[in-house]
């Protein structure tokens, strides 16, 4: 039996059917001083910012298309000051062959993305097919697009048009509440709350940021120094993101950022950015450059600090994510793991009415669903710890 909250009245969920009756509120106040809670971040959690899987090949093949307009008609990308300054000699013919070949690939990987439902279903097949090179390719192709959306999306859309916002703002609102301060004011998550992320999205980051405003960040790496998202897999992350994400590339063992200063410079730098990435890291043996930090779960074991964190977890707060198939020996682990801990409560929060798949998948009877997509869940327990009560059915 799983249980759906729903103000006075509470369902109860079996398998075979649904019954309604009054009971007395089930009691989420934890025996424990200070659970511990788990966010699993699905794509629906970005939703205000970022493209969700439907969306995915008609957001990539426009930014081919801006990418095509700045080689092509630059004065219909670029402002007239950029154009008119010292600071922009156009693209020669080298540089017009390796955008080209960009613009050629996501234009591919748009059409792969709508043909197999998402990208994640497409770089799967390669994966299976052992074609490491298409996949290197899926992953350089993936992780500009979403650099350029992120951060040059106004040079993509129109603003009339693109009803996106920078940063989703349910993030900072979210972060508001799981984050403390130490005396210096420096801002560290609670030492309860872990966060869990299938998105290759940096909006968690962009929005932890936003408190160091004044302190005028240029680049990804400055973020990372104070909220921790690029470390090896022992170090002490503040997120971890179970498909890797944008931003970086691998070459020769080191991580470099995709675009200088990314976070103050503009499109056409970008553009160069991307470009002498190509001059500076030749191809090596025929491989062009590993864009490894985007990398699928199903390329490498669960780690064993996540694994860690789902059997110590008493809250798991699951946000805007469909459990789809391809994900579902990851998503098992961390799910048969987090049932070790005897946990308190699961939180499932998506806006779908069509859950009956997702709560058989998570076969956890304390199971509550939440249809809001106004702001992230924070736990009665977390805000208010009470004392515990006894669990009452009528």
């Amino acid at each position: 039996m799983f249980i759906l909250e729903n103000r006075n009245i509470i369902k109860t969920y079996n398998k075979t059917s649904y019954s309604t009756r009054l009971m007395a509120r089930i009691s989420k106040y934890s025996k424990k001083k200070d659970p511990k809670i788990t966010y699993l971040l699905g794509a629906g959690a970005s939703y205000n910012s970022i493209p969700i899987w439907s969306e995915q090949g008609d957001s990539m093949n426009q930014v081919a298309e801006i990418i095509k307009r700045a080689i092509e008609n630059p004065n219909t990308v670029f402002e007239a000051e950029l154009l008119e300054s010292k600071e922009y000699n156009g693209f020669n013919n080298n540089e017009q062959t390796i955008l080209n070949q960009l613009v050629e690939d996501l234009n591919k990987y748009a059409l792969k993305a709508e043909e197999n439902d998402t990208i994640d279903s497409y770089a799967f097949q390669l994966f299976k097919r052992k074609n490491k090179q298409e996949l290197f390719n899926l992953k350089r192709a993936v992780s500009i697009y979403l650099d350029i959306w992120q951060f040059y999306r106004k040079n993509v859309l129109s603003k009339n048009i693109d009803k996106k916002q920078f940063i989703d703002t349910r993030y900072i609102k979210w972060l508001n509440m799981i984050t403390e301060s130490n005396n210096v004011g420096d801002i560290k998550l609670k030492p309860n709350v872990n966060i869990l992320s299938w998105n290759y999205d940096l909006q968690v980051e962009l929005a932890f940021a936003r408190y160091y405003d004044d302190l005028g960040f240029e680049c990804l790496n400055k973020i990372n120094e104070k909220f921790n998202f690029l470390g090896l897999p022992d170090d002490n992350l503040q997120i971890h993101h179970l498909n890797g994400h944008h931003g970086y590339f691998e070459y020769e063992k080191a991580y470099y950022p995709t675009g200088n200063n990314i976070l103050k410079s503009n499109f056409y730098k970008y553009l160069k950015d991307i470009i002498n990435n190509f001059k500076q890291f030749p191809e090596l043996n025929n491989k062009r450059q590993d864009y490894s930090q985007i990398k699928f779960s199903w390329e490498r074991e669960l780690s064993p600090q996540i694994t860690k964190i789902a059997e110590e977890t008493d809250i798991l707060i699951i946000i805007g994510y469909s459990f789809p198939q391809y994900n579902m020996v990851t998503d098992r682990k961390i799910i048969d793991a987090f049932k070790l801990n005897q946990p308190m409560y699961l939180k499932y929060q998506d806006p779908t009415d069509d859950i009956d798949e997702v709560f058989d998948f998570l076969d956890f009877k304390n199971s509550f669903h939440s249809k809001s997509t106004f702001q992230f869940y924070i736990p009665d327990d977390f805000i208010n710890q009470k004392n515990p009560e006894n669990f009452i059915i009528f």
